[in-house]
Order: C-alpha cells, then sequence, then structure tokens
C-alpha cells in the first residue's frame, strides 16, 4: 500500500515539477490552473499535511480560483490553528475574494502574531486602523481624535507682524465662543468690522477674515496666517479645519486640497474654506495644512446642485472583444439611464470576436442605425482602437466607455453635458464601484509609494470620503479611461491617445496631464456612478508578458512627465503616501508644513 502510495505520489510530483516551471515562466492563471490541480491530486494522497494545503491555497489564487483557495486556506489552518503565515494566505485569498471584512479581521489576526506581511497588506487595503498597533507615527483616517491628542497645534517661527485681519461673520452676529478664541489668539492685530483698528498700522496689509458661525479659531490661527503671508505674500491664505460635537469632541476633519479647486461640489456638503484674502490682492493663493479652525455641527451647510444641461449628442466608443453578455449591459444600461438615448451613437470597436454568441449580439446590434460596428483585426491596442472609434463619431462629445461597465445613474448625460458647458473642463471622470458595492474608482491620486492609484479602492460604497470627496464633483490629477468623456474638438486637438508609447497601461493618464497642461481642468464626477467589472474584457496585469508591458509603459510614463506624474496638487501633505491614499494620518513638523506653505509650483 506504501509502494503505490509513493508511485502515486511521485507520479503527481513529476507533473508538478513541470507544470510549475511552465506557470512561474508565464505567471499566466491557466498555467497556474494546471499548477492547482496537481497540487489537489497531493492532498487527496496526504490530506493531513498542513504545507500542502499552505500550497495549495497559494496556486489556487494565482489561478484565480479565490473562493477554493480560500477554502485550502481553512483546511490548513484547522490542521495548524493560529500560523500567521497560514492567517496571512487566508487573509490574502478572502481579499482576493471580496470578503473585506473577513480578510481583514484575518490579516489583523496574522498582524497581531508578528507578521509583517499582513501589516502591509492592511495599509494596502485601506485597512489601517485595524493594524494592532500604530505603525510610525502614521493615524487610520479614523483616529483622528488620537492624532491631535497625541500632537497639539503648534505655534509657527516667530514673525514680525505683517498681516491685519478683519474679521467678520457670515451674515450672523458675533457669538460669545467665538469672540473669545479671537481674544486668545497668539497674533494681536486683528480688529472686528464696522469698528476701526487702534494705533497707526499702516505698514500692514490688511486682509479680510470672515468666519462661519460658531467657529472656534486655534490660539494660533492668525499667527500661522501671518506667517504665511510673510513667507509668500499671498492675496489668499486658506487652512483646515473640523467639527466640534456638543459634547466638545473634534471629528470629521476636512483637509483641503493644497491647490484651489473651483468645481468642489458635494451634494451633501459643501466644504467652507476657512480664507483671508486682500480685498484687491492678485498675488495667488496659499495653503496651510493645519486644522486651525473648528466648526460646530449644527452650522449650516449650504447644498450645491448637480449641473443640469441639455444633453450634447454623445459618440460613445467601445472596444470589446468576445465580451456579449456584459458588451450588451453595457450599451442598454446607458441607453435606459439617459434623458435623451437618442442623442446617442454607439461605436463598437471589435477586437477579433469568434464567439458566437458575440456575433449573434453583433447582428442584432446592426439593425439599430445608432450603432456601428468597425472590425479592429490587431493585436490588441486600447488607444489605437479607441483612436479608430473617436475618428468616425459625429457626437459632439466623446465617451469612452469600457465593455464591462454598467451605468447606474439616471440622466448622466445631462450631468456631463452641464459640465462640458463649462469651457475650462478638459475631461470627465465617473465613480467606478465593483459589483459587491464597493468603491474601485474615485478619481487617481499621484506620488503614492506604489505609483498612480485609485481613490477608495475596496471601501464600502456607502464611505464618501473624506469630507464627501467619492461623492463630490472635484478635480483630480487623472481619471480612469473605464469612463472617460471629453468633447470632440478637444480630443482632436489633444491629438489623441498615444497609441505608441501607451498600448494598453497609462493611455488615460496621459491624456489627462496633456491637457493639464493645456490647463484645463480634469473634473471627477462622483454624481455619475457605473458598476464596474474591473478588467474582465482584457484580464488583470498578472501574466508575466504583461507586467513587463506594463513596467515598459509606466518607464515612458514616468520618463516623459517626471514631477507631472508624481506631484499632485489635490492632495493635502497630512495624508499617508504609503498603503492606500486617504487611509493614513501623520502629523506635520514645522519644516513640513512651511515646505507645504512655499509649494509655489503648485502643478494644477
Amino acid at each position: 500500500m506504501n509502494r503505490v502510495l509513493g508511485s502515486a505520489i511521485a507520479i503527481c510530483l513529476s507533473a508538478l515539477l513541470w507544470d510549475s516551471l511552465r506557470a512561474w515562466r508565464t505567471l499566466k492563471p491557466e498555467d497556474w490552473n494546471l499548477v492547482a490541480d496537481n497540487v489537489g491530486r497531493i492532498v487527496k494522497l496526504m490530506p493531513r499535511l498542513t504545507m500542502i494545503h499552505y500550497i495549495h491555497a497559494r496556486v489556487l489564487r494565482a489561478a484565480r480560483r479565490s473562493n477554493e483557495a480560500v477554502t485550502a486556506g481553512r483546511r490548513a489552518l484547522a490542521i495548524s490553528p493560529g500560523k500567521a503565515a497560514l492567517l496571512l494566505e487566508l487573509g490574502k485569498a478572502l481579499r482576493q475574494a471580496g470578503q473585506r471584512d473577513e480578510a481583514i479581521s484575518t490579516l489583523a489576526d496574522a498582524a497581531a502574531r508578528g507578521s509583517l506581511e499582513a501589516k502591509r497588506e492592511l495599509c494596502r487595503y485601506a485597512a489601517r486602523a485595524f493594524l494592532p498597533q500604530k505603525e510610525h507615527e502614521c493615524y487610520a483616517r479614523s483616529d483622528y481624535s488620537a492624532l491631535i491628542a497625541d500632537h497639539p497645534a503648534i505655534a509657527p517661527l516667530p514673525t514680525p507682524p505683517h498681516g491685519l485681519f478683519r474679521v467678520s461673520l457670515d451674515n450672523s452676529p458675533m457669538d460669545s465662543a467665538t469672540y473669545h478664541s479671537l481674544t486668545a489668539q497668539t497674533y494681536k492685530y486683528w480688529f472686528l468690522e464696522h469698528a476701526e483698528p487702534t494705533g497707526d498700522l499702516s505698514f500692514l496689509t490688511i486682509y479680510d477674515l470672515q468666519l462661519p458661525p460658531g467657529a472656534l479659531l486655534d490660539p494660533n490661527c492668525l499667527a500661522w496666517f501671518n506667517r504665511a503671508i510673510s513667507l509668500t505674500g499671498a492675496s489668499r491664505i486658506r487652512a483646515d479645519h473640523d467639527f466640534v460635537s456638543p459634547r466638545g469632541e473634534r471629528r470629521d476633519p476636512v483637509f483641503l486640497p493644497p491647490a484651489v479647486d473651483s468645481f468642489w461640489s458635494d451634494c451633501t456638503m459643501l466644504i467652507a474654506h476657512m480664507a483671508a484674502h486682500q480685498r484687491h490682492g492678485s498675488k495667488g493663493d496659499c495653503h496651510i495644512p493645519l486644522v486651525l479652525m473648528s466648526l460646530p455641527y449644527s452650522v449650516e451647510r449650504n447644498r450645491s446642485s448637480v449641473p443640469d444641461a441639455e444633453p450634447l449628442s454623445i459618440s460613445v466608443v467601445i472596444p470589446t472583444r468576445d465580451n456579449p453578455d456584459l458588451l450588451d449591459v453595457a450599451i442598454s444600461s446607458l441607453r435606459k439611464a439617459a434623458a435623451r438615448p437618442e442623442q446617442i451613437e454607439v461605436i463598437i470597436l471589435d477586437n477579433g470576436s469568434r464567439n458566437p454568441e458575440t456575433l449573434a449580439l453583433f447582428d442584432r446590434l446592426r439593425e439599430d442605425k445608432d450603432v456601428r460596428i468597425i472590425a479592429f483585426d490587431q493585436p490588441f491596442n486600447w488607444s489605437r482602437a479607441n483612436n479608430l472609434g473617436a475618428a468616425a463619431a459625429s457626437g459632439q462629445a466623446l465617451l469612452f466607455l469600457n465593455d464591462d461597465t454598467s451605468m447606474l445613474t439616471a440622466g448622466w448625460d445631462r450631468i456631463l453635458a452641464g459640465l462640458l458647458l463649462n469651457p475650462d473642463v478638459g475631461l470627465i471622470g465617473a465613480r467606478m464601484t465593483y459589483p459587491d458595492g464597493s468603491i474601485q474608482h474615485g478619481g487617481f491620486v499621484f506620488g503614492m509609494d506604489n505609483g498612480p492609484q485609485h481613490e477608495g479602492r475596496w471601501m464600502p460604497g456607502q464611505d464618501a470620503g473624506p469630507a464627501g470627496r467619492w461623492t463630490a464633483i472635484r478635480q483630480s490629477v487623472g481619471v480612469t479611461g473605464a469612463f472617460m468623456a471629453i468633447r470632440a474638438h478637444e480630443f482632436i486637438a489633444a491629438g489623441g491617445f498615444d497609441d505608441k508609447a501607451f498600448a494598453a497601461d497609462f493611455a488615460d493618464l496621459d491624456m489627462c496631464l496633456r491637457l493639464r497642461k493645456l490647463g484645463k481642468a480634469i473634473v471627477y464626477c462622483g454624481a455619475i456612478s457605473l458598476v464596474h467589472h474591473e478588467s474582465v474584457s482584457r484580464g488583470l496585469n498578472i501574466s508575466r508578458v504583461k507586467r513587463v508591458r506594463m513596467r515598459q509603459e509606466w518607464a515612458r510614463f514616468s520618463e516623459r512627465w517626471g514631477e507631472w506624474g508624481a506631484v499632485d496638487p489635490w492632495y493635502n501633505p497630512v495624508w499617508s503616501r504609503t498603503g492606500a491614499s486617504f487611509d493614513g494620518l501623520q502629523a506635520l513638523s514645522i519644516d513640513d508644513i512651511e515646505r507645504a506653505i512655499l509649494a509655489d509650483r503648485i502643478l494644477a
């Protein structure tokens, strides 16, 4: 019996060796699938061996067989409970399977048992709050109260007086708490509107400071404003703020972007900028990355309306290959949710489809006068396909759309039209969610430790983000090409997508940066939402060939754009640059604050 078992194991190991070498060479899921099947046979022969279940879980995950990987990971832990390496592997499998809550608790357990990789996974997964202990003075987004308790606001360096602040309240008399916070200022050169300053202060520059009702200023607020004026001479100074509960608890900080965002609009909260400005100054804007004002939750927050206009004619450009079910949903959901579906032209770029179901769908679509199908029989090149579709388009606006999306927002075309009426707008992107409702894309962030990052990725769909940014209409360094709208003449003027340098990756960000260079705004529109089955049609960049291609295109992108591709004018320096964006908070030193104040070459 032992001889038979040994022979069976030897046969499995021999097949496993060759399959493993091929899988490692290609990193393709289909090759890992063969490895997983071979390891599965060994598991049946040696069911009580922890290591075999562990290996099985890893190769199943590489084969993208997520649910089976979770099962294998659980079996390994059932044999050897509490092992950090096994918990880490199960956490990764759960993460791949989209089981966020259990993935986080499992990774947190592994981290508590000493796994450094589990700690890194939690940070990458926007789950820093679940680390067993704070890391390197970096706080979770939910730990704002701990941050301000450990790091009280610091005073600026001593500075001669430059600004004289004329203070008023928004359409209301000043309450005693606000007045008391003014009298407690360490910088004394201020006076109330409708009063006259005492003494000869003509050597100072007057700045108007209008405060929301109930505002409580940090004692060093005006001192920091004066310091910023002395460093920059700016005509307008902005600072961050938070909110204070009736019990005196400070919460919900609003960390403003370093650059002024005139597009910021949120349906639930309009950010209350605290800004001191010269009445006739024109020396630019300056941001202090410090919370210098607290507002009561009862303060009235104006609601801003979502842009709305009569829809333009829109040409929707969709590259596809043998993805009939999702393509059908992408087109039908877009039209069903549109206010004026008759204004929509659909141009499909068929990249060599052979599936009979796809061909049957094409036959049906060809009967629609507003649908055109163009053959694109060449190696996949996302940029070239979209350029070909744009050249055949007749609409006033172009919408580049992935075939694995589904529109959720009624009247999306009216919102687009309202934004595109603004001549300062270059490109418009949308909020993307995974099929389980979690966020896939809330705009891009540049300058993170692993390169450009999707904002909000993996966060629950009901999470509006810091200060509501993932449901807001605001500027971003870039938006995903999975949904990208632009006026047709602007696309032509920009020269289309670069199909030589960026066949599959970074073409969307390259276009965003070219338009920003021309002075156009890249607008993320959180008022438009779609489901995105990310990379269902093309696959994730996990094979070795795809990884090599992505690294090559990233190198070209970095060489072309340099600092423009690394600096994000919408990312407050209080947010950590490691792990997931907008997940970690860090205390800033005086040098950090002054460096941010002096960042006069913001790439907005």
